[in-house]
């Protein structure tokens, strides 16, 4: 799984599914498999993860690892020094809780 297919074809999360396929057909273009397969392979990857609307809405409940909400919760749970939470359970709700919300305005 990729890190996040939004940064990768320069996309911002709430895009739609024209833009999406815009970008796409456009970094296809530039970065062909003969000339450099490894990029390519990473470009059709993260336009796979979102091209399905059903696929975004999954990305948008369970980020991946390297997406800022997964950063923000490790470093909750790891508790730095101004912030210790109550328990993993309660934090973890109001961040699926987040979550939920930004997969019900984007579509």
């Amino acid at each position: 799984m990729i890190a996040d297919p939004y940064t990768v074809l320069g996309l911002p999360e709430d895009a739609d599914d024209e833009m999406i396929q815009r970008r796409y057909r456009s970094l296809v273009r530039v970065y062909s498999p003969e000339r450099e397969p490894e990029r390519f392979e990473s470009i059709r990857a993260a336009f796979e993860a979102i091209a399905d609307k059903r696929k975004r809405l999954a990305l948008a409940w369970f980020p991946p690892p390297g997406h800022a909400l997964e950063q923000l919760k490790s470093t909750l749970l790891e508790g730095g020094p101004a912030l210790q939470p109550p328990n993993r359970e309660a934090l973890d709700a109001v961040l699926l809780n987040g979550l939920r919300r930004q997969a019900r305005e984007r579509c």
